[in-house]
């Protein structure tokens, strides 16, 4: 008798075979100890959390073999999805479309999330003034992060966490940064500008902060004193985002004076002039590998966004066929495709090769606020102010689920955190135990051999989840 279950589709083709001797040994020590039959091993295994190790980016295949009769059980890993709109933010199984989680707490609409890197906290803010830490796992609030000045008119614009997750920073209405211990939720810095800060992120190494403001500049903060350690000067209108590339060495401004600027974050100096817009910035940002640099138009008399090279800056590629506003746009993990969302009700792929949009994702029901493509580049996600989240097959442009559960505009992100043992598997696996149960017990211990195959993902976080 074979209980057997296919790897799921889009697993990636890398794969590394490896001996657990450690973790399944300790396994078959306890079957030994408890002189049990199959049906116990194969409850053990599927509730032991020593094997949870293997959680974050695998697509694992354990395989036991008791007396000639071959068992698979399959532990697969389940897309998670977040979206946040209303006062609170919902986590869903990105292949049931079940609701997995609410997190409520905030008074206020949530404005965005961030995950941490190893996927054990994520951070929120909102416009009650207040940014939150939550266990991923329990839903519950650890932190409640309270300093930015309250009141009508004020909001939290951003919230990072730092790569290790002891730290986060927040930017405000209040013409401030704030840096914050994430094991207290106390305050660390206040960084200070003389308007609205519009966002502020950690250095991939988190010594440094970078903020972008409506006074029309960009500065570089040291995490660990507050101090102002570079000012980008150069700039003639107000910062409406700065980010770092990957390696911390360049960032990359958008302003509202049409122009994007590459800059050298150990001298300040500006490097490169992005320049060919027509209107002001919504954003812009490197590539994964920093290769590229792209730059989204926030004018309706320029509905486009450009790919750049960003070590020369010319202008490699226009992308310009959605037929209103752009409210965002994202690189994909590799690099090799982009996707945007537009007030058109769409979102739409592009080959960053030849600029041609090779899919649209049409079926909101209203302007599409967020996009972005899995790891893999397998699937597609969006959010709009239709207040439903949808996920899509990159390659057909078919939708495949349908989140619904917010009252108002809402964002979306993904993660692959979560693994879990594949559904069709968990029923066979019951349905075979319980036939063993009913056999006479096994007169000899079992003899156990298992390997187990690891199906490696590249990590979520190098594509800006």
């Amino acid at each position: 008798m074979n209980v057997h279950v296919q790897k799921p589709s889009g697993a990636p083709p890398c794969i590394l075979e490896m001996q657990c001797c450690a973790i399944l040994g300790d396994l078959r020590a306890r079957l030994c100890e408890e002189e049990s039959c199959e049906a116990c091993f194969l409850q053990l295994l599927l509730n032991d959390k020593s094997l949870d190790c293997f959680s974050d980016e695998t697509h694992l295949t354990a395989c036991g073999i008791f007396h000639g009769v071959t068992l698979t059980l399959v532990k697969t890993i389940v897309p998670i999805i977040f979206t946040w709109g209303d006062h609170c933010v919902k986590k869903w199984n990105g292949f049931t479309g079940k609701c997995l989680q609410v997190l409520s707490g905030h008074q206020g609409y949530v404005r965005c999330i961030h995950i941490s890197t190893d996927r054990s906290t994520i951070l929120t803010c909102s416009d009650d003034d207040t940014a939150k830490i939550w266990d991923s796992n329990t839903g519950v609030c650890k932190q409640t992060l309270r300093g930015h000045s309250t009141g009508r008119g004020h909001s939290i614009n951003s919230a990072f966490f730092s790569a290790d997750g002891s730290m986060a920073v927040t930017s405000s209405t209040d013409e401030t940064a704030m840096i914050w211990d994430c094991a207290t939720g106390k305050d660390k810095h206040i960084l200070k500008h003389h308007d609205v800060v519009n966002s502020a992120v950690f250095s991939p190494d988190g010594s440094t902060v970078l903020t972008a403001s409506l006074d029309e500049t960009a500065q570089i903060w040291s995490s660990l004193t507050g101090v102002c350690l570079c000012r980008l000067n150069s700039l003639r209108g107000n910062v409406i985002s700065a980010l770092f590339s990957t390696d911390g060495a360049r960032a990359i401004t958008a302003s509202a004076d049409s122009v994007a600027r590459i800059w050298d974050c150990s001298t300040g100096q500006c490097r490169l002039v992005l320049s060919g817009h027509r209107g002001a910035l919504k954003s812009a940002m490197f590539s994964a590998d920093g290769l590229m640099a792209m730059t989204v138009s926030d004018d309706v008399n320029d509905v486009t966004v450009r790919i750049w090279d960003s070590l020369t800056g010319e202008c490699k590629q226009i992308l310009a066929e959605h037929t209103a506003l752009l409210q965002s746009a994202m690189f994909s993990a590799d690099g090799l495709m982009v996707i945007t969302a537009s007030d058109d009700n769409t979102a739409k792929i592009w080959d960053c090769s030849t600029g041609s949009c090779v899919q649209t994702l049409a079926g909101h029901g209203g302007a599409v606020y967020t996009a972005m493509l899995s790891p893999d580049g397998l699937l597609a996600l969006s959010a709009a102010s239709d207040g439903t989240a949808r996920i899509w097959d990159r390659l057909t442009g078919e939708c495949k689920l349908k989140l619904a559960g917010h009252r108002s505009p809402c964002g979306a992100t993904m993660a692959f955190a979560h693994s879990a043992w594949d559904s069709e598997c968990k029923q066979s696996i019951a349905a075979h135990s319980s036939a063993v149960a009913r056999a006479d017990r096994m007169s000899e211990k079992a003899a156990v051999q298992c390997h187990v195959q690891c199906h490696v993902r590249d990590k979520c976080s190098r594509s800006g989840i």
